[in-house]
């Protein structure tokens, strides 16, 4: 099967390239290339570059495709593309972040309308998709981040690395690490921003606590320092908590509220048995629910899916 995931922005955090590439390691003939139109300062690697002859040939060979965001894109490919016309074609539609949490009411009707499979990057989007939704984890190639991992030093390095301050809490986190340091901790902040993703993996993998974020739960800067062994600091509102213990049962980063990563951070800060207890929950569970292989195969099963439901109308043109 063919399959072409497509980006009308930037990639978000990676996931449509990653996509390809854990494809391109465990697809077994299943073939997934991605093209996002806009490459920002972060740098994620790109599988095929944005062209739009290129992207007019993949989408008339793809079987389905796999939307980020919503349909924007697929109705500009349908409209005339590059100097040509084609039929929509069965899709995967999912859901990032802020435009869905905006308007979830609204997507969703889309997708209903279009017989579409739906699908969410996170745990509190798929709960705002109120079932209508397939939780889809970002794949992480963990044996890459694995072998990134530096050793620790005298010192204890807390890392974050934030694209939005205000949602990431990175202002509660500079108080308390300043606590943490007026209290006499030997602990040391690095604040990761604006680099390029290569240079970001390099940084964290130096770390020895990440912190990622206490409103939303975790995101792919978590799951990459899971895979480097790191613990992570992390919350989320008290539904997320309560499907992740459903789910998992337990939450795979140690808890913290705005109000309390002073303390978090504290505890981990003085027990190195805590942290390595907390770096070996992440490893396993990133390997259980976000590995490569077990993305592909998950995926697979949504594009056949998507494939076997859709409406005669959306068949791809011959």
């Amino acid at each position: 099967m063919n399959v072409l995931s497509i980006v009308l922005g930037s990639d978000p955090a990676g996931i449509s390239s990653g996509m390809a590439r854990a494809f391109d390691h465990h697809g077994g003939g299943w073939s997934l290339r991605s093209m996002v139109t806009n490459v920002n300062y972060i740098q994620y690697d790109q599988d095929v570059e944005w062209n739009a002859q290129t992207a007019a040939e993949l989408w008339q060979a793809a079987d389905v495709v796999h939307l980020h965001h919503g349909f924007v894109s697929a109705d500009r490919m349908v409209r005339g593309f590059a100097g040509r016309r084609f039929n929509h074609k069965p899709y995967v539609v999912e859901h990032h972040g802020q435009q869905f949490r905006e308007e979830p009411r609204g997507h969703l009707n889309e997708l209903r309308g279009r017989g579409a499979i739906g699908a969410a990057s996170t745990l509190d989007l798929y709960l705002d998709g109120q079932g209508e939704l397939e939780w889809t984890p970002a794949p992480v190639d963990v044996e890459r981040m694995q072998a990134m991992k530096q050793p620790a030093t005298d010192r204890l390095l807390i890392c974050h690395a934030p694209t939005n301050r205000e949602i990431k809490s990175t202002q509660e986190l500079l108080d308390a690490v300043k606590r943490l340091q007026d209290d006499g901790f030997a602990v040391d902040l690095d604040l990761i921003e604006r680099v390029p993703w290569a240079e970001c993996l390099q940084r964290k993998a130096k770390a020895d606590i990440y912190f990622d974020q206490v409103i939303l739960g975790y995101g792919c800067n978590a799951l990459e320092a899971w895979a480097m062994g790191i613990p992570v600091v992390a919350g989320a509102a008290d539904d997320t908590l309560d499907e992740m213990e459903r789910r998992f049962g337990h939450l795979p980063f140690y808890h913290a509220t705005p109000e309390t990563i002073y303390d978090a951070l504290k505890e981990l800060v003085e027990s190195p048995e805590l942290r390595k207890r907390y770096g070996q929950i992440g490893l396993d569970y990133v390997r259980k629910y976000h590995d490569e292989p077990v993305v592909v195969e998950q995926l697979k099963g949504l594009y056949q899916r998507a494939l076997d439901e859709a409406p005669k109308t959306q068949t791809p043109s011959p």
